[in-house]
């Protein structure tokens, strides 16, 4: 096992060759097919691994797919370009989907925070959300924007931040706007 020979009257056996595997005494060796590597000897064509490859036939390796690239299946021939709304993750060279709080443009581009005052509420975003009146988020990377806390206004849209109402003023339901009460007016 692990050796072949072509010629009928030769008086020894070759070690089979990287990128080809032997079949159980066969005359000759075969190569792997695209997909699959092979180290020669004793061993058998294997498929690649996940996010690797291989688009010939008779390699003794695969190739990792390249930044930006992946693919979710052991036996490839090739790599897909990564979607927007997912980033390519160094750790172990593969497609994630992009977190809470951040956009991803694809490709081999890395995942960006959201800015102060925007948000993005769900995994996979391509873009992010401004705070709308009456709410802020204070920190990059939010996922959710907080409303203005009692006696606190933000009358503008993408803020990081909630304004004090001034003396004799009343907030609006919500946050959104501080009112001067009016002259002979009370607040209860």
């Amino acid at each position: 096992k692990g050796y072949y020979q072509e010629h009928s009257n030769a008086s020894s056996c070759v070690l089979v060759d990287p990128g080809h595997e032997d079949m159980d005494g066969r005359t000759t060796q075969v190569e792997c097919p695209s997909g699959q590597f092979g180290r020669g000897s004793t061993s058998k064509c294997s498929p690649c691994g996940q996010n690797n490859f291989s688009n010939a036939s008779g390699l003794a390796s695969c190739y990792a797919c390249p930044r930006g690239f992946s693919n979710g299946a052991q036996g490839s021939t090739g790599c897909n370009g990564i979607p927007r709304g997912s980033f390519y993750n160094d750790t172990d060279r593969s497609e994630s989907l992009c977190p809470k709080g951040y956009t991803c443009d694809g490709g081999g581009a890395d995942a960006t925070p959201c800015d102060p005052g925007r948000y993005a509420p769900d995994k996979g975003s391509v873009a992010c959300i401004a705070c709308a009146p009456g709410r802020f988020a204070s920190v990059p990377a939010a996922f959710e924007c907080g409303l203005c806390p009692k006696g606190y206004y933000q009358e503008q849209s993408n803020a990081s931040s909630c304004e004090e109402k001034k003396d004799g003023d009343l907030v609006l339901d919500g946050g959104i706007a501080s009112v001067k009460v009016p002259l002979g007016s009370y607040i209860h």
